[in-house]
């Protein structure tokens, strides 16, 4: 026999000679308790933008700590450039968590363009951008930390990117300001 057997049977044997009778609640005295607590209290933001043939829309899912989702989808009755399209939806998530008095934000999108300006690793050059940008940053002292905000490749921004597709290919009647969106899952 290995070592590992034999020392893996004597202790099954002595658990099935002295099994626990109770369970003991020991008292365990941590001074800096708090300090072992975490308590993320952030939300997440994923965004992003469609344009095609149909049109212009915009993505947006918001992510509670305690994991309720709030997706948004708009569609755009204006024109504007892909670029555009990608700091609408950023925008609009960040006015919703505003709305919503979130401190602690993370941000996604799959837009490395608009993620490095709103880092300041690449210059905004242009002028219909510099005022998306310039809003953007005055929104972002709203909150208590600033956001972090991530690249991410498309295939993990996917539920942001089908909102987005949808906004951008749906036809609202006239008559109507908006259409609930009711999303599920079954089996």
């Amino acid at each position: 026999m290995t070592h590992k057997s034999i020392k893996g049977k004597a202790v099954s044997d002595y658990l099935a000679e002295f099994p626990v009778q109770e369970e003991k609640k020991e008292a365990y005295n941590f001074p800096d308790e708090e300090i072992l607590v975490t308590n993320d209290e952030s939300w997440e933001l994923y965004f992003d933008g469609a344009s095609n043939q149909m049109g212009y829309g915009i993505g947006v899912l918001l992510i509670s700590p305690d994991e309720a989702h709030t997706p948004l989808s708009v569609k755009l009755d204006f024109s504007v450039t892909n670029n555009e399209a990608e700091y609408e939806p950023c925008i609009l998530g960040l006015q919703a968590a505003i709305a919503l008095a979130v401190r602690n934000l993370r941000v996604y999108g799959d837009s490395s363009l608009i993620i490095t300006q709103i880092l300041g690793k690449w210059k905004v050059r242009s002028e219909g951008l510099s005022l998306y940008q310039t809003y953007l940053e005055n929104m972002l002292k709203n909150f208590e930390n600033r956001p972090q905000f991530t690249y991410l490749s498309r295939e993990e921004n996917q539920f942001a990117d089908a909102l987005a597709k949808l906004a951008s290919m749906i036809s609202i009647p006239n008559e109507l300001d908006n259409i609930p969106l009711c999303i599920e899952s079954r089996e």
